[in-house]
């Protein structure tokens, strides 16, 4: 009994020993965090008054970045129309969940493209072709794309070959 305390003694000691010789040299896990803090090493406790400022300083800067918003907003958002060729086939991305391809396939069925649609599936991945697509059917399919924005849309000839 009085071998085995030893024993359990020793190799608490050792394991001690090994963790204090292992510490790491930089004690910080988050060296990036450390920059981003104002004065990292004066700690603040804030009463209810300075934590009101702190939201209210908050929430003006956030009002007055809403209000930049939308003078930017107008010249980022027409976005120049691509001049693509006409199209007689084209196919649209590659959706892996089931719940995906029925809202796209209900949003060309509504824009009328849905007559021209047949559907390929392999490895659990479906991608949509529209065959038969004049211009203003294109434009309607980049219209729809946009809710989709993982999603490409590639005329037939550019696109892979389906199996």
């Amino acid at each position: 009994m009085r071998s085995l305390f030893f024993a359990l003694l020793v190799a608490n000691l050792v394991a001690g020993a090994w963790l204090w010789l292992q510490a790491p040299m930089d004690v910080v896990r988050e060296p990036g965090r450390m920059d981003l803090q104002i004065e990292p090493g004066r700690p603040r406790v804030l009463s209810e008054a300075g934590l009101a400022r702190l939201r209210q300083k908050a929430e003006s800067e956030a009002a007055k970045a809403a209000a930049a918003a939308p003078a930017a907003a107008p010249a980022a958002a027409p976005a120049p129309a691509v001049e693509l060729p006409l199209a007689s086939c084209i196919e649209i991305g590659t959706f892996s969940s089931e719940a995906a391809t029925r809202k796209i396939r209900g949003r060309l069925n509504t824009a009328g493209l849905g007559d021209r649609l047949t559907v390929s599936t392999v490895d659990k991945l479906t991608r949509l072709r529209l065959t038969g697509v004049d211009a203003a059917g294109e434009a309607q399919v980049h219209v729809i794309l946009r809710d989709f924005p993982k999603q490409e849309m590639v005329h037939c000839s550019e696109a892979p070959e389906s199996r």
